[in-house]
This record gives C-alpha cells, sequence and structure tokens, in this order.
C-alpha cells in the first residue's frame, strides 16, 4: 500500500501464510493504518482497492460468498466499517501501484527466505489467530 498523504510504502511478512491470507491481509492493515493516520470510518471517507484478484474484488462487492477464510473476511468486515470501500479489478501489474507491490512483495520475500536460512529452525504456527474482540 502506497498511502497518498504519507508517501510511505508498507510491506510486511507473514510466513507461513496462504494466497488468500496474502490477499486480504495487505487489506485488512491498509484500513486499520487508514483509521490510525488518515481517516476514522466513522466519517465515511472512499476508499478504492485495486486487485488483481478477481475473486476478492467479487466479495468486497457481494457478488461472491467468501465462505472459505471466514475468519480473515470477517476481520475484514470489521475493519471496513464506516467506510465506504470499492473494489476494482485489474490485470495484475497494469497499474504503477500494482507494480510497486509487486516488486515491494518480491524483495521482502526474498530477504525474508535469507534471513530464515541464517536462523535456527523453529516450529511456526500455521498462522496467526484473528481475535475480532480486541480490534
Amino acid at each position: 500500500m502506497v498511502t497518498p498523504v504519507t508517501g510511505k510504502l508498507l510491506t510486511g511478512v507473514s510466513y507461513p501464510s496462504t494466497i488468500s491470507r496474502c490477499e486480504l491481509m495487505p487489506m485488512i492493515q491498509g484500513l486499520m493504518y487508514i483509521a490510525k493516520y488518515i481517516v476514522q470510518p466513522h466519517r465515511g471517507a472512499k476508499i478504492r482497492i485495486v486487485s488483481d484478484s478477481e475473486c476478492t474484488v467479487k466479495a468486497i462487492g457481494g457478488l461472491y460468498d467468501p465462505r472459505k477464510n471466514a475468519g480473515l473476511w470477517a476481520y475484514y468486515a470489521k475493519v471496513a466499517e464506516g467506510y465506504d470501500v470499492t473494489a476494482v479489478w485489474r490485470e495484475r501489474n497494469s497499474h504503477t501501484g500494482m507494480e510497486i507491490a509487486d516488486a515491494a512483495a518480491y524483495v521482502t520475500r526474498s530477504q525474508f527466505k535469507e534471513y530464515m536460512k541464517k536462523v535456527a529452525v523453529i516450529e511456526l504456527p500455521a498462522y496467526e489467530t484473528l481475535e475480532l474482540d480486541k480490534l
């Protein structure tokens, strides 16, 4: 996510992960960042999400029932409350912001892999539990 106000590129790593988690967590964390630093959700700010995932765009638009990953979708719904969120599908890397995000993800993932090779191998949970009551 590139924030229009600060111009910061927000990146992160979640390991191990799933494709759905990789699609949803940036949106969730982006909305949380917006709520904390830019505009509170009760003001009804318009948020536009650009994604190359048709399923994600359809689920946000209410055209697809996201039964899989119900916990992540519930978390998304919680942080999206009060915002006017629209999602637009774009072909992969057909938008400058998407190219920047893909390049940042590649660099972050590569650096993380190198880091993991250097540290002791530890057992990690499949994914962290999202607790809605702590939002």
